[in-house]
């Protein structure tokens, strides 16, 4: 329209230039929605084409806990990232399938490569060119979806059980994978002092913002939670 960015305001700040771009401490992913069982003849296999219908958007102050939180958010059961996400039975693909890697479905944001078939991050990322780095980052979640199989809610620790949650893992994925239910779990949760805090998404440049954006997150205090806290006491 004629405009640089330098000669338009900043809505979120109100005080700065739209070119102005601040620091931020918090991570934002965005994944599509699909609803190819509304349309059964459609080939479901994703190309260039634009086949989602939607999109969900999730903000945490961490990385291994965005992606689940962004499927909680698609309103489709899913429970989070891992193999226990949806609360529904669904179908996955096996150690031999290593060929189906390589194609694209809506399923790969449900059921994304998976370490436990003996596949190395260098292997999985020659099959689907999914950059090594958000591999390792499933690896991670994997892993520790492995650690928490082996503990039950009255033995893991509360270092344990903050991590989990930092990596994710919601409650109800918690109860499955700790032998117990969803009560029994964000009881002892909040028992032991892991909660969630609440951050901004200006406050890494302690700037004052007319619209910011604020997100959950289970990871240290943030700044927004220790006012509060400062204003409690």
């Amino acid at each position: 329209m004629g405009y640089s960015l330098d000669e338009l305001r900043n809505d979120i700040t109100a005080a700065h230039a739209a070119s102005f771009e601040p620091t931020i401490d918090y991570v934002v992913t965005k994944i599509p929605r699909f609803t190819f069982e509304k349309f059964p003849d459609a080939d479901a296999t994703l190309t260039s084409a634009m086949k989602s219908v939607g999109e969900a958007m999730a903000i945490r102050a961490d990385v291994q806990g965005i992606d689940s939180k962004c499927l909680r958010s698609l309103e489709i059961g899913a429970r989070g990232s891992g193999r226990r996400q949806t609360r529904r039975r669904r179908s996955r693909r096996g150690g031999g399938d290593q060929h189906k890697l390589g194609t694209r479905a809506p399923s790969d944001f449900l059921h994304p490569p998976r370490v436990s078939c003996g596949l190395l991050v260098q292997d999985i990322f020659d099959l689907t060119k999914i950059d090594p780095w958000f591999l390792h980052q499933l690896k991670e979640i994997f892993e520790m979806e492995q650690a928490l199989a082996k503990e039950t809610l009255a033995s893991i620790e509360t270092t344990a059980l903050r991590r989990a949650k930092q990596f994710g893992f919601s409650d109800a994925q918690l109860a499955h994978l700790l032998k117990s239910d969803l009560a029994a779990v964000r009881a002892a949760r909040k028992q032991r002092g892991v909660n969630t805090t609440t951050g901004s998404s200006t406050r890494a440049r302690r700037i004052r913002a007319f619209t910011p954006y604020y997100y959950s997150s289970t990871a240290t205090k943030t700044k927004s939670s220790r006012r509060r806290a400062k204003r409690k006491s």
